[in-house]
């Protein structure tokens, strides 16, 4: 997928456990090709989290993190 304005893409440090073959990123991958195939432009934005200061204060980032991927 081309990117613009110095987005992140899978892969990448930002995105440091998640597998392009992952079927959460193959769906995503396959609805993202969907609308761009009929024409239509997509934005795609995911909010940055710092997980290092969550886990320093306290927040378990690893156990959310799996149950959020999972769905």
């Amino acid at each position: 997928m081309p990117r613009r304005n110095g987005g992140s893409k899978a892969g990448s440090a930002a995105a440091d456990g998640a597998e392009l073959d992952h079927p959460v990123l193959q769906m995503l991958a396959a609805v993202i090709d969907t609308f761009r195939g009929r024409g239509v432009e997509v934005l795609l934005y995911v909010t940055p989290t710092n997980v290092e200061h969550q886990e320093r204060v306290g927040i378990d980032t690893r156990g959310g993190i799996a149950v959020t991927v999972a769905t």
